[in-house]
């Protein structure tokens, strides 16, 4: 335990999720990320196939900002009506923190690279708001859902995760770059809001 009553692992993992997401989106707009790109667009061309590939391209619904929105209403309402209005406002807090620096780094980068703030540099640009959406939810998920639950939607969060991650980078929605930057993005957050609900 850590000297204010945070267990450590929580409050290192969330620490070491932001150096991460902080390092490689400075690389990534030092570099303009076409190395990870390019060897994510080779992953998922080499493993996507048939049935496969169908299946994969199934759940791109899954980190609509719809979709997140409702799962997030929903947790914070199942809070509401257990008399946990703290919770439920740190899971709105959480899913607002991450629509805002989605949309944030996005225009900044829009402005910074000429390209603008549009539609489209909102939509498909860095970081991935639908790779950032399913970690962080699920891990708010995890984070709430009894100690026998946790490991399983853990499980399922990383694995949901990494299918919407090879889906963006597959259909060129989004680039390798991109994806992983939304990875870390929503990561980082879930680990922070593990680390505020203790």
């Amino acid at each position: 335990m850590a000297s204010n009553g945070v267990p450590r692992l929580p409050l290192i993992s969330a620490a070491a999720s932001f150096v991460a997401f902080a390092a490689f989106s400075l690389w990534r707009w030092l570099t303009g990320g076409q190395v990870v790109d390019r060897l994510a667009l080779h992953f998922t061309n080499s493993v996507l196939h048939g049935w496969f590939d169908r299946f994969v391209s199934s759940l791109w619904p899954l980190g609509e900002p719809q979709l997140g929105g409702i799962l997030t209403a929903s947790v914070a309402a199942v809070l509401l009506v257990r008399g946990r209005w703290k919770g439920a406002l740190t899971v709105v807090v959480f899913f607002a923190v991450l629509t805002g620096a989605e949309l944030g780094m996005r225009a900044v980068e829009g402005v910074v690279s000429g390209a603008g703030i549009g539609k489209d540099a909102l939509v498909h640009s860095y970081p991935s708001g639908h790779t950032a959406r399913v970690p962080l939810i699920g891990g708010m998920i995890t984070a709430l859902a009894p100690a026998r639950w946790r490991a399983w939607v853990a499980g399922l969060t990383v694995l949901v995760a990494t299918l919407v991650a090879m889906d963006r980078t597959d259909s060129t929605l989004q680039t390798g770059s991109d994806v992983v930057g939304g990875l870390l993005l929503g990561t980082w957050l879930a680990f922070a809001f593990a680390v505020i609900r203790r």
